[in-house]
């Protein structure tokens, strides 16, 4: 056996091991049960301080803290305790962190309880082991420093919460009574003050209790009147508050801004009670009571329109409605309230004006048994308003939301004016030419008078010439604004009535001719027309002006003649198509670019039309040709039956028709012109619109024998159509060669009288 000092090496090693084990389970253990248990108490204080957990709950958290230690000692503790290794075990705790020791000090452990072999050799074992053991250190041996962490952060959880136990013993008593099983209230962190900020004139508010803590708050509202509710958070303000209702209803409101909270309840119908909550005020208090009443309103409107004299508008009465009524007009505001004792006042917008009601019987039928009296007030209709009622019955109690009524006042509008003849806005004429003035014009109550009035160009201080125009009232024409009233004017001015001084218009002055209606309203509406520019020139410009406009139609016509002949070449062609047998369907592309050709043939012969016959017109109003008198009555009464400024081909039809059965006398070149125009009309109105008319039936039809027969016809018209350009065409050739030897026959008479002249001078001077 070794001596006991070697072996004392070994066991004190091994001792030493097994009481720093004991010493690290238990601080692991310990501060594992200390820090669980700190925890679940901070969870448990917490949840009962934020939520006021029922008592229910407050035991549960209670059976937990007592069962969670003692299940944490017993895993965490006991357990570790009861499995500490003994020394085999420690031993071999030893050599694994010293590998180089290779199970000497475990041989001589397990050889010290049970000797096994040759005395000597154990003996050398033991020995040797104590030698080795002297050596050893037990620093590697045990990890120390996480057991130390949770002993450290077991007792410091302790400490934290004994001081906040020490420094809030308030708190932590109400916390372990409650814990339990005591109903100790927690301190009251929020405290709600609620207030109804209504208008006096709006509401009734009675508050039950102090002013500072109210019981209840009674409101009196009429119905549809919105109630605010405002809500003030003293202390720890919540993110939002609860309106719970008496029937179960809840409107959450969240926080407005600070510690205000504020909502509205829309239009009240019914009545309704509710208490706040918020954060840890559950007092619900003061209860709030909104008792709806059923306010004054409008139960009838009658709005009686006398409108202005000069109208000639009958009066009216307009019901429970807005009224458009005309400036001027007298108005009678008649409304029936309920209940019938109720007063108030109109309020006029947006001028902001406050008429008193005053009494008055309240027109039309009404059931028997119903209130005959009414309030109202007059208006004068000078411009669009708006008004709205605002009504008080004998318990103050006003309407919430007075109904919006409207008055949209017409103005009396100023005439339209328009003149029909003459049709261009300058004219040119003679001295002893005449002015076709014809005139329409539109109001909507009617005219007092229209007036032409003349002035020179030139010379703003002359005197201007004018005169009245008779009017007459004419059916409206289709198209025509309802309401409006339409006249006719017309005046067959002389040339001469242009100048004021009487001295008559000469060669080369110009006037600016207009004319001006007056309406019959009280303030009367003025209208004038575009001028007309009337340019005074003589017989021989005028001439040469017109045989100008003829060269151009000259050269139209000649245009009109190429434009015919091609498209009727084109006609030709598609009917030859349609005879050829191997043709069975209808082209319709070509023929739809013949009809198209057509049209714009009929365009260009209705132009040349238009411009001869307003030559012809010039000619005659102009008084050029002395013997075209029965031409200028003819056509002067025919256009006076006209009612719009369009080119009505069958008044000239009717003039040249006329001339050729001689009915309106024998005229001078003024009928050479009369025969031009009717073959230009023929061109246009017959020839040209029948192709058109035949090409167009002809697109129409789906039967190859059917477009061929309106085919046949068109050529037929265009065949005429060109025989009767080319007779125009010279027809013109033949005006323009006659009005040359005109012309020249003037000259050689200019220049004889100037040499006569000049002669008859030279002899005076010898």
């Amino acid at each position: 056996m070794p001596p006991e000092p070697t072996r004392a090496h070994l066991d004190g090693l091994i001792g030493r091991l097994a009481r720093r084990l004991s010493v690290q389970i238990w601080l692991h253990g310990l501060g594992t049960v200390a820090a669980l248990t700190v925890a679940w108490l901070a969870f448990a204080f917490l949840a009962d301080w934020v939520l006021h957990v029922p008592a229910g709950v407050r035991w549960i958290h209670l059976a937990i803290l007592i069962l969670l230690p003692v299940l944490v000692l017993r895993r965490e503790l006991l357990r570790p305790l009861s499995r500490r290794p003994d020394g085999s075990g420690l031993a071999v705790m030893i050599e694994r962190a010293h590998p180089g020791l290779k199970e000497l000090l475990v041989s001589a452990v397990q050889l010290a309880r049970r000797p096994n072999g040759s005395p000597e050799l154990v003996a050398r074992v033991q020995e040797e082991a104590g030698q080795r053991a002297r050596g050893i250190g037990l620093r590697d041996v045990l990890d120390e420093r996480s057991p130390r962490r949770r002993a450290a952060v077991g007792f410091a959880s302790v400490a934290a919460l004994a001081f906040l136990a020490f420094a809030s013993p308030e708190h932590s008593l109400i916390f372990a009574k409650r814990l339990l099983g005591g109903d100790v209230p927690w301190p009251q962190r929020t405290w709600l003050a609620v207030s109804i900020p209504l208008l006096s004139e709006r509401a009734w508010i009675e508050i039950e209790g102090p002013e500072d803590s109210p019981e209840a708050i009674d409101v009196r509202v009429a119905r549809g009147t919105d109630v605010p509710v405002l809500v003030e958070a003293e202390g720890v303000v919540p993110d939002s508050i609860s309106l719970r209702f008496s029937g179960g209803q809840e409107m959450l409101v969240p926080a407005t801004g600070g510690a205000s909270f504020r909502t509205m309840l829309r239009s009240c119908q019914e009545d309704c009670e509710f208490r706040v909550t918020g954060g840890d005020d559950r007092r619900g208090r003061p209860v709030v009571r909104v008792q709806v009443l059923e306010p004054p309103d409008v139960a009838g409107l009658v709005v009686q329109v006398e409108p202005p004299a000069y109208s000639g508008l009958s009066r009216r009465s307009v019901r429970d409605s807005d009224v458009e009524v005309l400036a001027g007009s007298k108005l009678t505001i008649v409304m029936r309230p309920d209940p019938p004792e109720a007063i108030g006042s109109v309020h006029l917008l947006p001028d902001g004006e406050v008429i008193e009601l005053a009494p008055r019987s309240f027109p039309g039928e009404l059931a028997e048994g119903e209130p005959t009296g009414g309030l109202g007030f007059e208006l004068l209709a000078e411009k669009s308003v708006r008004y709205r009622f605002e009504l008080q019955d004998d318990s103050g109690l006003t309407n919430p939301s007075p109904g919006l009524y409207a008055v949209d006042v017409a103005p009396d509008r100023d005439p339209e004016l328009w003149i029909l003849s003459p049709g261009r806005s300058e004219v040119h004429t003679t001295s002893r030419g005449l002015i076709p003035l014809r005139v329409r014009a539109r109001d909507d109550f009617g005219l007092v008078e229209m007036v032409w009035t003349a002035a020179p160009v030139g010379s703003p201080d002359a005197r201007p010439a004018g005169s009245s125009l008779e009017i007459q009232e004419v059916p409206p024409a289709e198209g025509t604004p309802r309401g409006l009233r339409v006249f006719s004017a017309g005046a067959r001015i002389e040339v001469g009535q242009l100048a004021a001084d009487g001295r008559g218009a000469e060669p080369g002055s110009q006037y600016a001719l207009e004319v001006v209606a007056v309406d019959n309203a009280p303030d009367p509406g003025l209208t004038a027309s575009t001028p007309l520019h009337v340019r005074i020139v003589s017989d021989e410009e005028l001439l040469r002006r017109l045989q100008d406009r003829l060269a151009e139609v000259r050269a139209q016509v000649g245009s009109l003649e190429t434009l015919s002949a091609e498209k009727g070449r084109r006609t030709g062609e598609l009917l030859a198509g349609l005879e050829g047998d191997d043709l069975a369907d209808l082209p319709g592309r070509e023929l739809f670019a013949v009809l198209t050709g057509a049209r714009r043939v009929q365009g260009d012969a209705e132009a040349v039309a238009r411009e001869v016959s307003a030559i012809v017109e010039t000619v005659l109003y102009a008084r050029l040709d002395d013997k075209a008198a029965g031409l200028l009555e003819h056509l002067d009464q025919s256009k006076a039956q006209l009612s719009d400024r369009r080119f009505h081909p069958e008044v000239w039809v009717e003039l040249a028709a006329a001339h050729r059965e001689g009915r309106l006398g024998t005229p001078g070149f003024a009928g050479e012109l009369v025969e031009i125009l009717d073959l230009g009309l023929e061109i246009a109105e017959t020839d040209a619109r029948g192709v058109v008319e035949a090409l167009d039936l002809a697109a129409q039809v789906t039967d190859v024998s059917t477009a061929h027969e309106h085919l046949i016809a068109a050529a037929a018209l265009q065949a005429d159509l060109q025989t009767h350009v080319e007779q125009l065409l010279e027809r013109l050739a033949e005006w323009d060669n006659y009005q040359s030897i005109l012309s020249l026959t003037r000259d050689i008479l200019y220049r004889q009288r100037s040499l006569r002249e000049r002669t008859r001078q030279y002899a005076k001077d010898r």
